[in-house]
């Protein structure tokens, strides 16, 4: 039997010499690296001195952050996935996962175990900091300083690491995404530095280890079938395009270039719905996918080439959709997971910020009305499309945006409802609707609530994949998200030892969705909870008044049998809580303020702590509200929400509230009697809300360990 490590033979340099000079037609490899190294391939590194002009003027801040992080870069100090700086040492050990400490030992990149059941090890810490993200800066902070130290660590890095990664051996070959992003980010911090003060020999080296780059993408393609594929695939084409670009002559580059053009325009059209959605029912990985599709656009347009007017149409329609979906804040709801992937990292930003995707993409391809009116656009834009880009983007500014408005996404199940000041993005799409689950969380029915700039109710994130199996499921779990839950169930049962799937339990049923000048509304069920002794059918109810800007909830649990019946709120980290009697008054540090009015009176409510993540590799302490009842189905829980930007406001919106509930026919006797209640007493004097936004972040770490005692007493 012949073994996987004998078909793949690494190609010695001698044999990437003869490559370039018979079949590529080079005189020598010499020519070619000085071929390579006469274009522009990446960014616009012709005008890289205009650039940092422009840089040091107009982005002073972004300048400082550069010239910073090239300083931990030089000093072996990366933050990598919520690390935190961290000295590596003298000399980087690739293959170490410093978080947990597990080396990964050197065996061929096929035999490579990925993961290690019952070990808090990471594959995608060596991963990261095998990306090279942090090249680009370090070039542009040559570039700004002028200071060779940092030319001198490009080139130590580099061949530091192509000592210690020999082809094909080793955890950094074992992923043809992470060589994809690894071979971006180096030929663009390559451009950026002289490349006429480089060694021939560090040349001839760095191009060898790009060749071979080439060699293992094309060998492990995240390919599957249509419908199958995900977002990896994607990342697999860019690398394989900009290298058989770079190697065109040679028939292995002539290979890579055509598959991949015509696999990205395919693939595009697969992954990216109809109405601009992302399949995989995570817009962190839409927003991540735009970005490869942007580049591809501008790298293949400095070679007089462009893709087809639909496909850059579906690009226009997902900008579109991301820009209706995003917040006041411009970031979007984090349904799903976040892997925190980027093709790039050259600015530090919220990853689910979009203003960089827009930015790019009015330049890129033209896209008009989305861009924040602003006097500087994004940095990235300076060195993705130089003077001429920033030129277009100042042409292509409308004095007034799009309007953002609410909207249902029938593909993916996303809908928007919001106005001025409120936003609520709601999530309804199973995992039965999709060939694919790999990223699929419990989150079916379940909300964001944002109000101004705060974000009050959030999704928990994602914190980890491999790294810990506990933690994958607690933060992708029904009871971590802002939904119902019957008898603790999972929504879509986990599978075991299955960390990138779930059962197929719940489908989507009875969508209806309505929006008029006075209300928005949208109703939704599914089965998931079908399959229990006494099956329930769950259903959630959105109607959104224009006019008061409240939100009212009604959630049922329909079928029979006796349950616990339970919805829950997670609250963003910077959230203060107090529940007194059927309110729960949220305030966050900023200003803004929003309130919860539980009208349904037998649901018990309750604070919780809880654990939330606003990218990989991050923890957050925060808490959620859960209201709770046992009873016989079926039942109904009906809430409102609103926010305000002061403590009269509320007021105001509170008394609102009861008479939108007689208008919508959701007034119950409980309703009455509350009315009735608020009608005869006066509403909560300021000073009992500061004392019930309690306990603080104190009492919720010793409430942690109060039930983290108790579950290991349990156990």
């Amino acid at each position: 039997m012949i073994s996987p490590e004998a078909v793949f033979e690494p190609l010695s340099a001698n044999e990437f010499e003869r490559i370039l000079c018979g079949r590529g037609g080079y005189s020598s490899a010499r020519a070619f690296c000085d071929y390579a190294s006469s274009r522009e391939w990446i960014l616009r590194s012709s005008e890289i001195e205009d650039v940092c002009h422009l840089l040091r003027k107009n982005y002073p801040a972004f300048v400082k952050e550069t010239i910073g992080g090239a300083e931990q870069v030089y000093e072996n100090c990366f933050d990598v996935l919520g690390s935190g700086p961290t000295y590596l040492g003298a000399k980087i050990d690739w293959h170490l996962d410093f978080k947990s400490g597990r080396i990964w030992k050197r065996d061929f990149y096929q035999d490579v175990p990925l993961m290690f059941w019952g070990d808090d090890s990471d594959a995608r810490v060596p991963w990261e900091l095998s990306r090279f993200q942090y090249l680009v800066g370090l070039a542009l902070a040559y570039k700004l300083t002028n200071l060779n130290k940092y030319h001198h660590k490009f080139t130590a890095l580099v061949e530091d690491w192509i000592y210690e990664n020999p082809c094909p051996y080793g955890i950094n070959w074992a992923n043809a995404m992470e060589i994809s992003i690894r071979v971006v980010n180096w030929l663009a911090a390559y451009e950026l530095f002289d490349p006429k003060s480089f060694t021939d020999a560090f040349k001839l080296k760095f191009f060898h280890a790009l060749y071979q780059h080439g060699h293992l993408i094309w060998q492990n393609l995240a390919h599957c079938t249509p419908g199958l594929n995900n977002n990896h695939f994607l990342f697999d084409l860019a690398g394989l395009m900009v290298l058989g670009r770079l190697f065109y002559r040679t028939p292995d580059g002539r290979l890579w270039y055509e598959f991949a053009r015509r696999e990205l325009e395919k693939e595009v059209l697969n992954q990216i719905s109809p109405d601009g959605t992302c399949y995989e029912s995570s817009l962190n990985y839409q927003v991540m996918m735009l970005e490869i599709c942007l580049f591809v656009i501008n790298f293949e347009r400095s070679f007089g080439s462009d893709f087809p007017d639909e496909w850059k149409a579906r690009i226009m329609q997902s900008c579109a959709a991301l820009y209706t979906l995003s917040k006041n804040d411009h970031t979007v709801p984090n349904f799903g997971d976040g892997g925190s992937d980027r093709l790039f990292k050259i600015v530090k930003r919220n990853e689910r910020d979009i203003t960089n995707i827009l930015d790019l993409a009015c330049v890129v391809i033209g896209l008009k009305g989305y861009c924040k009116n602003k006097i500087s656009p994004v940095p990235e834009l300076l060195l993705w499309t130089g003077k001429r880009g920033l030129r277009l983007y100042f042409e292509r500014l409308v004095s007034k945006q799009k309007e953002k408005r609410s909207m249902f996404f029938e593909d993916s199940g996303l809908a928007v409802i919001r106005d001025e000041r409120s936003y609520l993005a709601f999530f309804a799409n199973a995992a039965a609707d999709l060939d694919f689950a790999g990223h699929k969380h419990n989150d079916l029915l379940a909300i964001e609530f944002s109000y101004g700039n705060e974000n009050f109710i959030v999704d928990s994130g994602t914190y980890v994949y491999t790294g810990d199996a506990a933690c994958r499921n607690y933060f992708r779990k029904t009871a971590s998200h802002s939904t119902l839950e019957v008898d603790g169930q999972e929504i879509n049962r986990f599978l075991p030892k299955i960390l990138f799937s779930v059962r197929k339990d719940a489908e989507i049923n009875d969508v209806v969705w309505d929006s008029t000048p006075e209300f928005d509304s949208i109703s939704v069920s599914h089965s998931g909870y079908m399959r229990l002794d006494g099956p329930i059918m769950t259903r959630r109810r959105i109607h959104f008044d224009k006019a008061e800007s409240i939100y009212i909830m009604k959630d049922e649990f329909l079928g029979a049998g006796r349950h616990f019946f339970s919805g829950n709120i997670i609250l963003n980290h910077n959230i203060t809580a107090g529940i007194l009697d059927n309110q729960i008054v949220l305030k966050s540090a900023s200003g803004p303020m929003a309130m919860i009015v539980m009208v349904s009176g037998k649901w018990h409510l309750e604070k919780i702590p809880h654990y939330i993540s606003s990218s990989y590799g991050e923890k957050l302490e925060s808490w959620k509200i859960r209201y709770s009842l046992i009873d016989e189905a079926p039942q109904a829980c009906i809430w409102g929400m609103f926010g305000a930007d002061s403590y009269r406001e509320m007021q105001q919106k509170s008394v609102q509230f009861y008479s939108i509930l007689n208008r919508i026919g959701w007034r119950t006797k409980t309703v009455r009697k509350l009315e009735l209640k608020r009608g005869s007493e006066q509403l909560l004097p300021e000073r009992v809300i500061d004392q019930i936004l309690n306990p603080g972040l104190e009492q919720l770490r010793e409430s942690r360990v109060v039930m983290e005692e108790a579950d290991k007493s349990s156990e």
